[in-house]
């Protein structure tokens, strides 16, 4: 039997969706001490082949949730969307470079039901992995990786004496090389802005504010605002949920120069798209040619391509954003000679209306980039 067995069945029986604990409170529980890591280090209470404790909560539907610097836990029931990464988006303001060099995202703790500061209370259902985009004066100048589920931490001192606790999530910050604002892409994002406690403005009297950012603090964002957002910084395809996480390429077993390429080509600056431009240097449907405002499309998309396919320039198209969408999603792709293959009626009737013309060829592809495309007809686009 293990010696957690009484916690196990404490959690068990509890009809609430969350229990606190202090550190003491579970030995006496359990009838003996914690072992030293477990007040050393915040990884014993996270699941894992070594630590069977958090590997026994979980398996009952438990999380935990530590505070080390009072030694408590929160355990809170898991559910069904816990698997899965979220997206979230942080107005940061003047604490943007604090946040970046401390390597975090933070805010005091507030009640459940405080109706002036529901976006601060986000921040308990950030998890790890979760992405989270920061916006400073009016740009997106940083995207981040959550090294942690929230926690309850200590308040620095120098606000002692205006909070208490506050909320806290460890983050790997990538600072954009070439930020943006997301107002001069509105007419892209606004659709896929939130309904309520959006991060921007999406109704106004006075266009021209439409877009502004709001008054808040942390925003749940969609996989699709998330994926766009990651496109506009990086000018490259992205299916987010895959792709962002360079630690994955990390464990994979290939060599060092390789895995360097490749997490590059995934932070915007690997050789992937730089190649490509010297066989795509412009769109093929419109013809714009400043980079500034063309994705690096991967035709084989990134997460079912191999290493090789990643990098190849010609498993590329270099695509102005309203087409690279469509060709994204499989609803048009191209025969080798260059000839545009549209899904249905209503995808012609877009194509029409942003005064493409569709029926005419865009260019003979290579047999290299025809062995990519042959595989995007096939398993995007459907239509051999």
């Amino acid at each position: 039997m293990s010696k957690y067995a009484n916690l196990y069945e404490h959690l068990k029986k509890s009809d609430k969706n969350s229990v606190k604990m202090s550190f003491a409170d579970i030995e006496k529980l359990i009838g003996v001490i914690l072992p030293e890591s477990a007040y050393k280090y915040r990884a014993w209470w996270s699941p894992s082949k070594t630590h069977t404790a958090a590997s026994g909560w979980e398996r009952l539907g438990w999380k935990a949730s530590v505070n080390m610097e009072t030694e408590a836990v929160s355990f809170f029931r898991k559910n069904e969307l816990d698997d899965y990464r979220s997206f979230w988006w942080v107005n940061s303001g003047a604490s943007h470079n604090n946040q970046v060099a401390r390597g975090e995202i933070s805010c005091p703790i507030v009640r459940e039901n405080d109706t002036q500061r529901p976006t601060w209370i986000n921040i308990k259902y950030v998890k790890k992995n979760d992405v989270i985009f920061s916006y400073v004066q009016q740009e997106i100048k940083a995207i981040g990786i959550a090294q942690t589920d929230c926690y309850e931490a200590n308040i620095p001192e120098e606000y002692k004496e205006i909070y208490g606790e506050r909320w806290e999530v460890p983050v790997e910050w990538f600072e954009l090389e070439n930020s943006f604002k997301p107002k001069d892409f509105i007419e892209q994002i606004l659709p896929l802005l939130p309904e309520k406690n959006s991060p921007l403005r999406t109704h106004s009297d006075d266009p021209s504010k439409i877009g502004n950012g709001n008054q808040v603090y942390l925003c749940s964002i969609s996989p699709a605002l998330a994926s766009l957002l990651y496109k506009l910084a990086y000018h490259e395809d992205a299916d987010v949920i895959e792709e962002i996480a360079a630690s994955e390429i990390e464990k994979e077993n290939i060599p060092n120069t390789e895995k360097e390429s490749l997490i590059k080509s995934r932070l915007g600056q690997g050789k992937f798209r730089a190649e490509l431009l010297k066989i795509e240097p412009k769109c093929r449907v419109t013809g714009i040619s400043d980079e500034r405002f063309l994705l690096a499309s991967h035709i084989k998309p990134w997460a079912v391509a191999s290493n090789f396919e990643r990098l190849d320039p010609n498993n590329g198209l270099m695509l102005a954003p309203h087409i690279d969408a469509l060709f994204d999603k499989g609803l048009i792709s191209f025969s080798d000679d260059g000839k545009m293959l549209i899904k249905d009626q209503s995808i012609e009737n877009v194509l029409s209306s942003w005064g493409v013309d569709y029926k005419k060829k865009f260019g003979r592809f290579t047999q290299e980039q025809a062995n990519y495309l042959e595989y995007h007809r096939r398993e995007l686009f459907d239509l051999l």
